[in-house]
């Protein structure tokens, strides 16, 4: 029976091939004004259509217009040079506009050449034309031989998914013209509208042989059952989305027609850099063009850190931290504590849950799975489904995924999201920017003809962060980093303390898809506290007036390496901005003001977590001072009684004796600065210093940057108070009574130093 089927194939197959051949030597010729008027009527539609974009049918157009015109010179039929110019330029320039491939370039070349032959001096206007095709127009000229048409050999034929088969067709029409001249071509007629041809007197075996072709050809139909393949064409909006057939990437971009196609279903993915991956299934009919046409959606970039008023501060490592495409980020992700302990969520049950999630059908051991990620609970599960309206409840797994924003610390976050990484490999695509075969749509077997189509998460890999003021661009925190999302930046101390700042994060390739952060501020913390600058070298440290008490001397040389002391003491409202960012509880003011007056009520555990902060934040040495930095800062190397020199105070000089009966603002006293430039370190209020006290420790003490007793029960104060007396605010005066270390005291605050 099979044999029997393609003996008469085979049959009809000869029959069509005798008479397309009798046709095509016995065609019916037009008149010559027909003919010409049927090649300018090609060439303009052809203009009209590269105009428009519409290379492929330009193409057609052109190359039947080259087919006439072949045919008119073989009768010895005068054609128009100017024509001649035309066709051969447009179809250098159409090859080219077609897209970028060596064929292509190939046929620009080719019909450059002809149209370089038929006028070597023929100029254009360069300006109008792609820089492109300039560049091969140049070299046709003067680095290419310019070839005569009848020594061009047209190029191997190669399949090209992009063209359509009709200029497929034509294309191989014209390669056996050239590869055998013996033959005489087929040459495609357009019926005029407006003449009507003068025809040959048809034999009557012609007549026979028309009307067997037409039987064969109904008789291949029905034995051969058809075309086999079809055609997609493939449009988005925007243009220039990879194009996937069937998991494979084709080569092309949209908009494009994809040729050849065989029937049946295939599915079609397209991936646009920081756009939405979107997915489609088709049905292909055989000889059918099917059309997709697809509206991509931008991916949103949602900046989560730095969030709303947060304040940053100049040096400090910062991490930035940001989700794309439907929102979906691990770092965000919450665990849904209903559900833990139990075993996990069905299929049908998360479907009436979930506003988002990912399915894919597998098939293990001959049974089919249902695989799907639910980013919301933080789960990972796989459930054998049910099977008509029995329900299998074996082969069921659950993974809970813990809530990374419940880990405060950042390498242990790192490290979880490279475990879950490794653990779970499906995941990678929403940690990365990666594409899994995971977001396959599933098209169920009741669908007819073509599947609804879907959005697939986000295809962004790269992103580059900049920082902006106010709208103006101020600096690129980094060109391009990978999309998993978070980075970590170091605040350089260029840039300027102010509010009003906006981290922007953009895709890399496609820098009008991004997204911006709250407002926030930048504090150069280093500029807001004043210094002065002490510098190395010896000074005599001690009761030199010899008119204080015994733990004051004995007088002895100290060495100290330079430093810088802070110029004023620490005031409200900079020890309050640590309370901010620290969630401490802030001090009471007593009722005297904030703002630039000195801050009290502090330990000296306060103190030294508040310049514990300030060196985390500015990667400085910044600590208590020291006694013995203390003295030098304030007396100098000239032994000093009192920071202005060695007379008595009074109260222009200091704060000092209940002249005022509470502290004033910091820097009220300019004329009793130190011989270094510190203010106040005579009166207004005590200042705790590091050392630990010891009475006798001036006797032992090393000559070089003395640190204090190693231990100790109490600290110590320097500097006196706006409540004492004259011999309590010299320089050389020690106070520790009540200087425990968790004491706090309305009278008691805060100077700081940092190391060089």
């Amino acid at each position: 029976m099979m044999d029997k089927i393609f003996h008469k194939r085979l049959f009809v197959v000869l029959i069509l091939f005798c008479f397309v051949g009798l046709i095509a030597v016995d065609s019916f010729p037009q008149q010559e004004s027909s003919q010409k008027s049927e090649i300018k009527k090609l060439i303009e539609e052809g203009k009209t259509q590269y105009k428009q974009g519409e290379y492929d049918k330009a193409l057609i157009n052109f190359l039947e217009a080259e087919n006439l015109l072949e045919g008119m010179e073989r009768e010895g039929i005068n054609i128009s040079k100017e024509i001649i110019l035309d066709i051969y330029f447009y179809l250098a320039l159409t090859y080219y506009s077609s897209g970028d491939s060596e064929r292509n370039r190939e046929r620009c070349l080719e019909y450059l050449n002809r149209w370089l032959a038929k006028n070597p001096k023929k100029s254009i206007d360069e300006l109008s034309y792609p820089q492109g095709f300039i560049e091969l127009l140049h070299l046709a000229k003067s680095g290419t031989k310019v070839i005569p048409k009848d020594e061009v050999k047209a190029p191997a034929e190669q399949p090209e998914k992009q063209k359509t088969d009709s200029v497929k067709k034509e294309t191989k029409s014209k390669m056996e013209m050239e590869s055998e001249p013996e033959k005489k071509p087929v040459i495609r007629k357009r019926q005029l509208e407006t003449e009507k041809p003068t025809k040959k007197k048809k034999t009557p075996w012609i007549v026979i042989g028309g009307t067997v072709l037409a039987l064969g050809t109904v008789a291949a139909v029905l034995l051969l059952g058809g075309p086999s393949t079809g055609s997609i064409q493939v449009n988005s909006t925007p243009s220039g989305a990879k194009v996937y057939l069937d998991g494979e990437d084709t080569g092309q971009v949209t908009n494009c027609n994809l040729s050849d196609i065989e029937k049946g279903n295939h599915t079609i993915k397209l991936v646009k850099e920081g756009y939405v991956d979107y997915q489609q299934s088709i049905t292909v009919e055989g000889g059918q063009t099917e059309t997709i046409s697809a509206n991509l959606n931008v991916h949103t970039i949602n900046i989560t850190s730095p969030a709303n008023g947060t304040t940053w501060y100049s040096g400090e490592t910062v991490i930035i931290e940001w989700n794309t495409g439907n929102g979906l980020n691990l770092q965000t992700f919450r665990e849904d504590m209903t559900n833990i302990g139990k075993n996990g969520i069905s299929y049908y049950d998360q479907a009436t849950l979930l506003m988002w999630h990912m399915k894919k059908e597998t098939r293990r051991h001959g049974k089919l799975y249902q695989r799907e990620f639910n980013p919301l609970r933080s789960i990972y599960s796989e459930v054998q489904p049910r099977i008509g309206k029995k329900s299998v409840n074996n082969s069921f797994k659950t993974v809970v995924i813990p809530s990374f924003n419940m880990i405060k610390d950042i390498s242990t976050q790192r490290r979880m999201r490279q475990n879950m990484i490794s653990t779970i490999p499906s995941l990678r695509p929403h940690l990365s920017g990666e594409r899994s075969n995971l977001t396959d749509q599933i098209t169920s077997q009741n669908d007819t003809k073509n599947s609804q189509p879907g959005e697939l998460p986000f295809t962004i890999s790269n992103v580059k962060i900049d920082l902006y003021q106010g709208g103006s661009w101020i600096k690129t925190i980094s060109s391009s980093t990978t999309n998993d999302g978070s980075h970590t930046w170091t605040i350089p101390d260029d840039i300027a303390a102010m509010t009003g700042y906006k981290v922007r994060i953009s895709c890399v390739g496609e820098e009008g898809v991004y997204g911006e952060s709250s407002e926030f501020e930048i504090v150069n913390l280093l500029s807001s506290i004043a210094w002065v600058e002490v510098p190395a070298g010896w000074f005599k440290m001690g009761d030199n007036f010899n008119e204080g008490k015994a733990h004051e001397r004995p007088v002895h040389d100290v060495y100290l390496n330079g430093y810088y002391i802070s110029k004023y003491e620490i005031t409200f409202d900079q020890y309050d901005s640590f309370c901010d960012a620290t969630g401490r509880s802030k001090p009471s003011d007593n009722g005297w003001g904030r703002g630039n007056m000195p801050v009290i009520n502090v330990s000296w555990h306060d103190a030294k977590a508040y310049c514990d902060w300030l060196s985390d934040k500015t990667v400085e040495n910044i600590h208590i001072p020291t006694e013995a930095q203390w003295e030098k800062a304030a007396r100098g190397t000239e032994q000093r009684r009192y920071p202005w020199g060695n007379g008595s105070p009074n109260s222009t000089l200091a704060n000092y004796n209940r002249n005022v009966n509470k502290p004033r603002v910091v820097g009220s006293y300019s004329a009793g600065i130190s011989p270094y430039g510190a203010h106040d370190m005579a009166g207004n209020i005590w200042e705790w210093v590091y050392d630990w006290y010891a009475a006798n420790y001036y006797g032992s003490s090393p000559s070089n940057n003395p640190q204090g007793p190693s231990s100790g029960s109490v600290k110590i104060h320097r500097g006196g108070s706006y409540d004492e007396s004259a011999s309590t605010i010299r320089s050389a005066y020690r106070a520790q009574t009540g200087a425990y270390p968790g004491n706090k005291y309305i009278n008691v605050g805060i100077r700081i130093c940092r190391e060089k």
